[in-house]
């Protein structure tokens, strides 16, 4: 049935930070494991140090985060953290396979 809402509808993803944090870190793990399945690697510069900072930059001010105060800032700075782990778990997978271990992140 398709009607209209009286009010404001409030949507929380995540009921806390810890949820937030906890899903970027699985969420990370999953790209992390396809881009190396698709023979990505990750380059120490850009990807490590350069993507999460630009990562921010565009959330938090060409996407106006920077105008829903404290929440914007937060969710910028977690798209910039799982940029972060998604690449730094990526260099894990390719280490490990450089040296023959399990190519599992724990």
């Amino acid at each position: 049935r398709i009607g209209r809402l009286h009010g404001d509808l409030l949507h929380y993803s995540y009921p806390t930070i810890k949820h937030h944090v906890a899903q970027i870190d699985k969420f990370s793990d999953i790209a992390a494991r396809e881009a190396f399945k698709r023979g990505r690697r990750a380059n120490v510069l850009l990807d490590i140090c350069l993507n999460p900072m630009l990562a921010f930059f565009k959330k938090y001010f060409l996407k106006l985060g920077i105008l829903d105060g404290y929440e914007g800032y937060v969710i910028s700075i977690s798209t910039a953290y799982g940029k972060f782990l998604k690449y730094i778990k990526l260099r894990e997978l390719e280490k490990r396979d450089e040296i023959g271990e399990s190519q599992l992140l724990d």
